[in-house]
């Protein structure tokens, strides 16, 4: 993406570095996580999940300076009930919403954050290689969780959102 300080096309990996980086550590963690799904998922899983978990993976890294602390390295905060993506709209996206990247990017890791959170981690990897194989977020959903998008919606807004 434009912009980027790093960025994968699957195989190779890209970095660019400014001279006082602060966090090559996330950005390295996250295109490391687009590079493992790359080559440990067949097929390609739903943006938001790829980008969720990339996402989450450059915060882990992040928080080794803070003795793994996710907290004290949080980066951004909640999302503004106007700015907030509903999980329908979030699932469905297949590509970056424009004008709205930071949000889907916040969005997405606050995903994917709730789900490893809430549930064992091996049903996010079999999200990942489900959805990436052609099943529905949905119906991948409701088999691994066991929960119906609404619920899961609700659930999501009420960690997510500013209330």
């Amino acid at each position: 993406r434009p912009g980027a300080e790093a960025f994968t096309n699957g195989s190779e990996l890209f970095l660019y570095r400014e001279p006082f980086f602060l966090e090559p550590q996330r950005i390295l963690a996250n295109e490391i996580a687009h590079l493992v799904i790359f080559r440990f998922v067949e097929g390609q899983p739903p943006l938001f999940l790829n980008e969720g978990i990339a996402e989450f993976m450059g915060t882990k890294a992040m928080s080794m300076k803070a003795d793994g602390d996710d907290y004290r390295v949080r980066q951004f905060p909640k999302i503004p009930e106007t700015d907030f993506i509903p999980l329908t709209e979030l699932a469905e996206m297949k590509s970056y919403p424009s004008g709205r990247e930071e949000v889907f990017y916040r969005e997405s890791e606050f995903l994917t954050r709730y789900l490893l959170l809430n549930h064992e981690a091996s049903k996010y990897v079999e999200l990942l290689k489900s959805t990436a194989s052609g099943v529905p977020f949905e119906k991948a959903l409701k088999k691994l969780y066991g929960l119906k998008l609404e619920e899961l919606s609700r659930q999501f807004e009420l960690y997510a959102k500013v209330r």
